[in-house]
């Protein structure tokens, strides 16, 4: 696909804010709250005190009528596009099922009319965001955290893990075991943080706590965005903005291969 002077959208909905922008930026055009009222959507509806659904929750789609709410007011209210004129860029969970994947896949194309998708794993758009192809995402949330391998750009869905914040130096080391020891000195001198919910001194704190559960050859190395709750997005601005048609799904391909067109893109 040919866009020309068309910017592509980036959409990274989290389960606890959403970030909306144009590809190219330098950063997010709209971040809200990402919940559904009965009357409007985001930090007004919590605002309005009115009753609210959050439609992603622990990696899941748990109500597609008000996800779709929440991409309409991305598009329309707050960047204001005719979103059958833009490709669209989805930022997703690295856990997010095949099921839940192809059933966004089917709404942008059949209810927001895009002429090309992607949807990319968050970890892969940190690990850009941070001008590599692969490393060891640390994604920090408010309950728990997700550990993901990225190796040359794309998850290796079987060694990722999700804990609670006081194991991750574990799962940190759990995790790279999955791999020869190459890969793993690559992982540990790539560990990139990312997330909404890192504390300030977490990457000291973990440094720290790695150092003692890693290989006494590892060189551990944690890479802080100097805003990580907005690295995932910025990476999807990246992606969207390359000069290569080979990133984007077109309609006609989604109509020839249908919602799964996407399944396994990103994931090794």
């Amino acid at each position: 696909m040919s866009d020309g002077d068309v910017q592509g959208l980036v959409i990274d909905a989290g389960s606890f804010r959403t970030r909306a922008g144009f590809a190219g930026d330098d950063a997010p055009r709209s971040v809200f709250r990402t919940v559904i009222g009965s009357r409007s959507v985001g930090d007004e509806a919590i605002q309005n005190n009115e009753p609210l659904v959050n439609p992603l929750q622990n990696s899941s789609v748990t109500n597609w009528d008000a996800l779709e709410k929440l991409y309409r007011h991305a598009f329309y209210h707050e960047l204001k596009v005719a979103t059958e004129e833009h490709p669209i860029l989805l930022a997703e969970s690295p856990f997010t099922s095949d099921a839940d994947r192809e059933k966004t896949v089917q709404m942008m194309f059949e209810n927001f009319n895009a002429p090309a998708l992607n949807i990319v794993p968050d970890a892969v758009l940190a690990v850009y965001a941070s001008n590599r192809t692969t490393g060891l995402v640390i994604d920090v949330g408010y309950e728990y955290a997700r550990v993901v391998p990225v190796i040359e750009g794309r998850c290796v869905a079987e060694a990722r893990a999700q804990v609670e914040l006081g194991d991750l130096s574990f799962a940190i080391s759990n995790v790279a075991q999955n791999f020869d020891e190459s890969v793993q000195a690559t992982l540990y001198s790539n560990i990139i943080l990312s997330g909404a919910n890192p504390d300030p001194g977490l990457a000291d704190q973990l440094h720290n706590a790695i150092v003692n559960v890693a290989p006494e050859s590892a060189s551990v190395n944690i890479v802080e965005p100097a805003h990580p709750e907005y690295s995932v997005w910025l990476g999807g601005t990246i992606v969207a903005a390359a000069d290569s048609q080979g990133i984007w799904v077109s309609k006609q391909q989604y109509d020839e291969d249908g919602a799964r067109v996407l399944n396994g893109k990103y994931y090794a």
